[in-house]
């Protein structure tokens, strides 16, 4: 289960070792997951850099392949936890890289959307962090079709034909 913790944001001019950066950026990811589970997208969208850009590149059919800015990220992320009533992400698997501004992770979201239909899928993200601590740049890698019931959920009905 994630373990929520809080985040603090490191002054550009306070120093810190390649080892605490990544626990950093891991903190960040627990707390980045405790948010979306909790629904609070104006919480998470705290964690972003104001430039940010976030890539999707396995986007089912209408839904954006990149994002950029924290404006376009907080929108499409407010509608993606919309479509839910309950969702939850599995146990996260961080793998912090060489690089100490960046953590590859896996996680497992599983979740009942508002229309009643089960949400099940499998991520992997690649997060690049910049000097305050805040998600730079986002690539975000998952099953497209599984992604497909959650894009069909957010489209208004049409009725019958």
């Amino acid at each position: 289960m994630w373990k929520e913790r809080e985040v603090s944001f490191v002054a550009p001019n306070e120093r810190r070792s390649p080892e605490q950066l990544r626990e950093r950026h891991v903190a960040t990811l627990r707390n980045y997951f405790g948010l979306l589970r909790q629904k609070n997208t104006d919480a998470w969208i705290d964690l972003w850099a104001e430039r940010c850009v976030a890539f999707l590149p396995y986007a089912p059919e209408g839904v954006p392949r990149m994002l950029t800015g924290r404006a376009d990220v907080h929108a499409f992320q407010r509608a993606q936890v919309a479509a839910f009533r309950e969702v939850d992400f599995g146990e996260l698997a961080p793998l912090p890289l060489d690089a100490p501004n960046r953590v590859a992770a896996r996680w497992f979201p599983r979740g009942r959307l508002v229309a009643g239909d089960a949400y099940t899928n499998e991520h992997f993200g690649i997060f690049e962090f910049d000097t305050d601590g805040r998600i730079a740049v986002a690539t975000e890698f998952f099953d497209p079709a599984a992604a497909t019931a959650l894009v069909h959920a957010q489209r208004p009905s049409r009725g019958a034909v």
